[in-house]
């Protein structure tokens, strides 16, 4: 199994070009349904869960794929 980066909220934001407040936004309603993991009251993101996620978030692929 291959290690993959935890990523913090502040962290998650930056790599999306969003803000902490949007991301807790959708986490609450359940809008896009980012993977994360809850451990406590902390939350991280693995950052190939995100890729794998904003794959599948795209409308127009390219041709061939």
């Amino acid at each position: 199994m291959t290690e993959s980066k935890l990523m913090t909220q502040v962290e998650l934001a930056q790599y999306l070009n969003t803000t902490v407040a949007v991301l807790n936004t959708w986490r609450s309603i359940g809008k896009l349904k980012i993977p994360y993991i809850k451990y406590g009251r902390n939350l991280r993101y693995r950052k190939s869960d995100i890729d794998k996620w904003l794959e599948s978030q795209t409308v127009n692929k390219p041709v061939g794929e």
